[in-house]
């Protein structure tokens, strides 16, 4: 549970390589070291078959929760007008203000 919690975190917020990393971290955690001997890897395909599928549906889950909040934010930006980057330079009035009578300072 708490190997899917953690996996599901780190694909709303990270990027999917990231993500796909810790699901297989998870992965040898969960099916090799849940039960006795607990400090020896020993993977049955039921338990390693198990957390295979249960990891990868969170990790498809938290990665496609993280895409649409991304792809939300990118499309408020959108709709208020965007954040307009600060001109360096330029001899500008005020700091950050460019001189061209373009600009939207």
């Amino acid at each position: 549970m708490l190997a899917a919690t953690v996996v599901t975190a780190v694909g709303v917020v990270a990027e999917p390589g990231a993500t796909l990393l810790v699901a297989g971290a998870a992965w040898l955690t969960v099916a090799g070291f849940s039960r006795p001997p607990y400090s020896q890897l020993q993977v049955t395909w039921q338990a390693g078959a198990r957390a295979a599928l249960v990891l990868s549906l969170v990790s498809l889950a938290g990665t496609g929760i993280g895409a649409a909040v991304r792809k939300l934010a990118v499309t408020g930006r959108r709709a208020r007008g965007g954040a307009r980057p600060v001109a360096s330079g330029g001899g500008g009035s005020s700091p950050g203000c460019c001189s061209s009578p373009s600009s939207r300072c």
